[in-house]
């Protein structure tokens, strides 16, 4: 039997999003390196804008 894909997701949540970016403040304190370049966490997201943007 095929899984269902659900074709409207449901939004996150406000207090989703306010732990997830605690979360990714708390991991803004190290690099990480992406295609050879380094950059903080927080570079590569942006949740301003729905959908949420992710590398």
């Amino acid at each position: 039997m095929e899984k269902e894909i659900n074709q409207h997701p449901q939004p996150i949540s406000p207090g989703v999003i306010e732990e997830l970016r605690s979360e990714l403040n708390d991991l803004d304190q190290e690099l990480i390196e992406i295609d050879g370049h380094r950059l903080k966490p927080s570079q590569c997201y942006h949740f301003d804008v729905d959908p949420v943007h992710m590398l």
